[in-house]
């Protein structure tokens, strides 16, 4: 049974925990995804005693922050949130991302040593910087005449975070 809730009043996960779960999964979603993408595994990880926790990343889904929020800093933060939530279960924790979202957990890892069951990456933007420089066709130039880049699915693109990027 998958529950709503939300962290921090900012964080909006989804969570679907089996009675005799043994494992977890935290799931981080692409660019321009949801907490949704995940839910077709859900049945076959709880028949698997795994439970699974996915969340909205900053300005995606449900997430209502702030169009200048949509930085890797940020997506590393609510990451960051979501396993402190996770650790309440005791049990061992692994990493599963694609694309941004493998990114977001690369990135994390970068900052902080910290030991997971398993990570798993499904084609991670490892370079999100040049592939969106490469795809949208713009630089830092562009900044110079434009206050963000925004793309088609709403999301807004600031100089700040494409320097992050």
């Amino acid at each position: 049974m998958i529950r709503n809730f939300v962290i921090d009043n900012m964080i909006y996960c989804s969570e679907c925990i089996p009675d005799d779960m043994n494992k977890m999964v935290i799931y981080c979603h692409g660019f321009g995804e949801n907490k949704e993408r995940i839910n077709q595994h859900n049945l076959i990880l709880s028949n698997n005693k795994i439970g699974i926790i996915t969340f909205d990343l900053p300005c995606h889904g449900e997430d209502m922050s702030n169009d200048n929020c949509f930085t890797l800093t940020n997506s590393v933060n609510y990451l960051n949130k979501v396993i402190d939530y996770t650790r309440k279960y005791n049990v061992p924790i692994s990493l599963m991302g694609s694309s941004y979202g493998g990114y977001v957990i690369l990135s994390r890892i970068n900052k902080i040593d910290e030991l997971f069951d398993k990570i798993f990456l499904k084609f991670p933007a490892v370079n999100f910087y040049e592939c969106t420089k490469r795809k949208l066709n713009i630089d830092i130039d562009y900044f110079e005449y434009n206050e963000y880049y925004l793309f088609s699915n709403g999301i807004k693109l600031y100089k700040e975070s494409f320097i992050e990027f």
